[in-house]
């Protein structure tokens, strides 16, 4: 059994129930033999191996988010499942914006920082249709010149044989 704590856990509190430190870093185990069954995990804490990123995007400390979302880009996030990488973009949009933690104050810089980042791995990898479907076709010819529009006709009906 396992409790995930986003905050670090008070020393005192740890030390109340028996908790130390185990092999890894953010992982705490009880010297006593009930609680020994459960194991702390504090996510703050937690080492900055890849295997732990997807973990550490839910800490409490706005450094810890950063380095885990750091993580998950420089491992080539844009290879996982469209899935997935919505759902870290909805995280990422959460955690980062006013819906998330209201006493965490990201710096422009940081601001720009996860914005370059999302922009980089999940844009990239979203099929050009798939961005467009959820505008109406108004919406997507929004600020072409009417000889682009009719140019895009031409090679549409050029390309479709019920045309010709």
């Amino acid at each position: 059994m396992f409790i995930v704590s986003a905050k670090t856990p008070s020393k005192n509190t740890l030390n109340s129930f028996g908790y130390s430190s185990g092999h890894e870093k953010g992982i705490f185990k009880s010297e006593y033999p009930v609680l020994n069954l459960i194991t702390i995990i504090s996510l703050n804490d937690l080492s900055d191996n890849t295997y732990n990123a997807f973990s550490k995007i839910f800490a409490s400390k706005k450094k810890e988010k950063l380095i885990a979302f750091g993580i998950l880009k420089q491992t080539g996030i844009a290879r996982l499942p469209e899935n997935v990488q919505k759902f870290l973009l909805k995280v990422a949009n959460f955690l980062f914006s006013k819906g998330g933690d209201p006493d965490m104050e990201f710096t422009q810089e940081e601001k720009k920082f996860m914005a370059k980042m999302l922009d980089e791995f999940i844009i990239p990898n979203t099929p050009v249709e798939k961005m467009l479907s959820r505008y109406s076709p108004k919406e997507r010819m929004a600020g072409l010149k009417i000889k682009e529009i009719e140019e895009c006709l031409r090679e549409l009906k050029a390309k479709d044989n019920r045309y010709q």
